[in-house]
């Protein structure tokens, strides 16, 4: 019975005129549905246009169940189509699964070609093993297509490992 009114919401907020009003009631769906059942969240999710909010909504629910299991997290993004969201959720897997399990992480990240979509969730697995293993987190780095972003991440992991190498003197 809830999940009918979640759609009749739904159906509301999509009939309002694009725009920053839509989009609050888009994201306030997406947070009422993800406190009462995250499997719906995402199937409601997947239903919605490509747009910001979406990916923004995505991210957030690729967030909440990476926290509780990041393999069911990995598993839903790796099904999402190429594009915003998938990418914004697949750096908040990362984010929360490099400090649980970073091989595990490290591994379901080379399932993905290496590309600007890949870039950010690279960026934050570099930078998440920077102090674990700095030159695994270089090579990662330097994996990253975008210059300025791949710039920023080696700047970061060298950042790493001079700190690392000054406490040892």
């Amino acid at each position: 019975l809830e999940f009918r009114r979640v759609l009749f919401r739904s159906n509301w907020a999509k009939s309002l005129p694009p725009g920053e009003a839509r989009d609050a009631a888009y994201r306030s769906i997406g947070k009422k549905l993800a406190r009462e059942d995250l499997g719906r969240a995402t199937q409601w999710v997947e239903g919605m246009e490509e747009s910001k909010v979406k990916a923004e909504i995505a991210s957030d629910l690729a967030k909440i169940l990476a926290t509780r299991n990041p393999l069911e997290a990995a598993a839903w993004v790796s099904k999402m189509p190429e594009g915003e969201a998938r990418a914004r959720s697949m750096q908040n897997v990362v984010r929360e699964w490099v400090e649980k399990d970073p091989n595990a992480a490290g591994e379901w990240l080379n399932q993905f070609p290496f590309d600007e979509s890949t870039d950010g969730a690279l960026a934050v697995f570099s930078h998440g093993i920077a102090k674990l293993d700095p030159e695994t987190a270089l090579a990662w780095a330097d994996a990253i297509e975008e210059p300025e972003r791949r710039a920023r991440a080696m700047k970061y992991v060298n950042s790493v490992l001079k700190r690392m190498s000054q406490d040892a003197d």
